[in-house]
């Protein structure tokens, strides 16, 4: 399997895809470490103000923008996850590979993809919706792409739309051994600024469930893998 990057992406801000592949973990009980990383990370939510501002969010608002797609309709998912612990007033729990990536993301703020290798069918293309394109996003429902937006998709169809929604048709669940988490980022988000969050991520995952991890740096117009 390999990600290509249309040349194209670099004008929605897009340099280069940065990714992790994580193979071979075991899940069960989660540690104390990544108890406390949880927990804590909930109370850093909790305590943003109700308008975030920051770069990264800020990017990830100016690509939707710039396509002529709706803020509201479409926030970065790292917002929308914030926006949720703060309703909620606690932490949602989904599975803990998910609750792991999900706490880095509320101090990193990237969009972070998550999907299981065993689902995707040959290679990994990021590139350009065209019109009428749909997808089935995580939680039900069908969603129909318009010509511009960006995605990444197999052979099989859409794996994640504008960066805000992955489809259900890829995700992870407890079933899962191999899987790869894939920080697209935008202008304000260098390729090492998104390398240290997903190694970070990585080693948390690992020091909990076993496996082992390797980087992918892929530029705009380029392939590998």
């Amino acid at each position: 399997m390999k990600l290509i990057v249309d040349k194209e992406y670099t004008e929605i801000g897009i340099k280069a895809i940065v990714a992790v592949r994580i193979y071979g973990y075991a899940l069960g009980e989660v540690s104390n470490e990544a108890e406390w990383l949880i927990r804590n990370n909930e109370g850093i939510a909790l305590a943003y103000a109700d308008s975030l501002d920051n770069p990264v969010i800020t990017g990830y608002r100016d690509m939707i923008k710039n396509i002529g797609r709706s803020q509201k309709k479409f926030p970065p998912s790292a917002e929308a996850l914030i926006a949720n612990i703060k309703r909620r007033k606690s932490f949602m729990r989904v599975n803990p590979i998910v609750d792991i990536y999900n706490a880095h993301a509320v101090t990193s703020f990237l969009s972070i993809g998550a999907h299981d290798l065993s689902k995707v069918a040959g290679d990994i293309h990021f590139t350009f919706a065209t019109e009428g394109e749909e997808f089935q996003p995580i939680g039900g429902g069908t969603k129909k792409a318009v010509e511009g937006d960006y995605i990444y998709k197999d052979d099989n169809g859409i794996m994640a739309f504008l960066d805000a929604r992955d489809a259900e048709e890829y995700k992870i669940d407890e079933n899962s051994k191999d899987i790869i988490l894939i920080a697209q980022g935008n202008a304000n988000t260098s390729v090492g600024y998104r390398k240290k969050a997903l190694i970070k991520i990585s080693g948390d995952i690992i020091s909990n469930f076993g496996g082992s991890y390797d980087l992918i740096v892929v530029k705009a117009g380029e392939e590998g893998g």
